[in-house]
C-alpha cells in the first residue's frame, strides 16, 4: 500500500490499528444519520472517489433511530450483505477543519 495522507497522526494510529479480516463497526456510509453497519475488512482501495478507502464487507446495519424518533439505544438491527467503502482518513466535518473517524475495530 503507497503512503496516504492523513488527517492528523493520531487518525494515522487509529487506521494502522485496523487490518484485514478485522470486524469494524463504520459511521461513514450511505444510511441516514444514527446508524452504523456492522462487516469485516477485505482489503484498502486507494482508487476510491479520490481517497483512500476501507472495503467492508457489512453483514448488519444498525440504528439508534426509528419512525418513533431518536432513542440511546439501538432500536432497529438488519442483517445486509453490502459492500461498503468508507474514507481510510474519515470525511472532513462540515464548517470545521476536523475530521471524522467512525470506522472502528470492535474485535
Amino acid at each position: 500500500m503507497k503512503k496516504l495522507d492523513y488527517a492528523s497522526k493520531e487518525k494515522r494510529e487509529d487506521c494502522e490499528k485496523i487490518q484485514i479480516g478485522d470486524k469494524v463497526m463504520s459511521f461513514d456510509q450511505e444510511y441516514k444519520p444514527f446508524s452504523a453497519i456492522i462487516g469485516t475488512v477485505i482489503g484498502v482501495d486507494e482508487e476510491v472517489a479520490g481517497h483512500a478507502r476501507f472495503i467492508i464487507i457489512a453483514s448488519e446495519y444498525v440504528s439508534r433511530r426509528d419512525e418513533s424518533g431518536i432513542h440511546d439505544e439501538i432500536v432497529v438491527r438488519k442483517k445486509i450483505n453490502k459492500t461498503f467503502y468508507p474514507p481510510f482518513n474519515g470525511l472532513q466535518m462540515t464548517f470545521s477543519d476536523k475530521y471524522t473517524n467512525f470506522v472502528h475495530k470492535i474485535s
